[in-house]
């Protein structure tokens, strides 16, 4: 059973990293794409997203519960952004789409990770059920 709880995580991790790299890689076509088009003010907002969701993925790797924190206040300074921006409804669903919604669903993978990886350190140091056979 603890070997398969372990595969889990490390597919869950997986599918994590895999998330945030194809959102850094996304970010950084964008920017490369603004770069190339002569549009510098845009490539400048995406660069700043692209080098963050790299800086998540670096700290994420070995600190979960960080990653989670910065993802969430990222979010919540977006939500701030466009509140005191006064974005019209489309933008608000363009950022939604692209930017928020993909912030807080890593955001969740990432608690989701740390809720499993406590799960089974508990497991692996709990006491032997009563009755149970070794």
């Amino acid at each position: 059973m603890k070997e398969r709880a372990e595969d889990a995580l490390e597919i869950d991790e997986l599918i994590i990293r895999l998330f945030m790299i194809v959102g850094a890689a996304i970010w950084i076509v964008a920017a490369i794409m603004a770069l190339v088009s002569g549009a510098m003010q845009v490539f400048y907002g995406y660069s700043v997203v692209a080098l963050f969701t790299v800086g998540v993925l670096a700290v994420g790797w070995y600190y979960e519960r960080v990653a989670e924190t910065a993802l969430v206040i990222a979010a919540g300074v977006l939500v701030a952004w466009g509140i005191s921006a006064g974005w019209d409804v489309a933008l608000w669903l363009m950022m939604g789409v692209l930017l928020i919604g993909p912030i807080i669903i890593a955001a969740g993978l990432f608690a989701f990770e740390e809720h499993e990886e406590e799960v089974i350190q508990r497991v692996e140091h709990a006491p032997p059920l009563r009755g149970a056979h070794a």
